[in-house]
């Protein structure tokens, strides 16, 4: 497990891009996250956080042996065991994909690493089981690659609308769409640091638009 300290110059990089969160980025101060310092476990991990809370992904997290957590092989066993796991089928049938990936040799941590972006997405896409929402998380907390800003993450999109006004479940397709890119364009290259500090506005409810005059959807 490693830990991801934000500086002063990330706060100030991500106000340059995005006024609005300057009273965020004042209320959070220097955020932290832990990341993950193994694919393997990365990948286990994101798996059984999909489509739950922050405080549901910890507690099944929890549930997991610590040994299946960063040992393909032990996990596999757990797995082939037919042990009980807090997880549904289609996650469980990824992570049997996943083990015997890395025991295969067909994954590794560093393969994963030295790919470029778009080649690891489509090796991960190819996992039944994973999907864009997936693929961003393993690019931020694995990767931790500085540009990624999770739009399809619940998380997130509850802080645009608490930061910003903006409710992208409310946009038609098409419309969704082009916004998210311009939100992408605009919040490059720290869009990593608008994910953090959109998680921390939707988890504690925090919105600045409550202390002043309804700002729209302008970032």
């Amino acid at each position: 497990m490693g830990r991801w300290q934000l500086t002063p110059e990330d706060g100030a990089a991500l106000i340059a891009r995005a006024p609005a969160m300057a009273p965020v980025v004042a209320h959070f101060g220097l955020i932290a996250r832990e990341v993950e310092d193994d694919s393997f476990t990365g990948l286990v991990r994101i798996i059984l956080s999909q489509q739950l809370s922050d405080a549901a992904a910890r507690k099944v997290w929890a549930q997991l042996p610590l040994e299946a957590r960063c040992s393909p092989g032990a996990l596999l066993a757990l797995i082939e065991q037919e042990a009980p796991l807090p997880c549904t089928a289609t996650k469980r049938q990824a992570l049997v994909t996943i083990a015997r990936g890395f025991i295969s040799g067909e994954l590794s941590h560093r393969q994963l690493l030295r790919m470029s972006q778009d080649a690891r997405h489509e090796r991960l896409l190819a996992i039944k089981g994973v999907g864009p929402w997936s693929c961003a998380m393993f690019d931020l907390m694995v990767a931790r690659e500085r540009d990624c800003l999770l739009t399809g993450d619940l998380g997130v999109i509850r802080g645009l609308k608490l930061c910003f006004g903006l409710d992208l479940r409310a946009l038609p397709r098409t419309a969704r769409q082009r916004t998210e890119a311009q939100l992408k364009a605009q919040l490059s290259p720290v869009g990593s640091i608008a994910t953090f500090y959109l998680w921390a506005a939707s988890a504690a409810r925090f919105s600045p638009l409550a202390e002043r005059p309804q700002a729209g959807a302008s970032v």
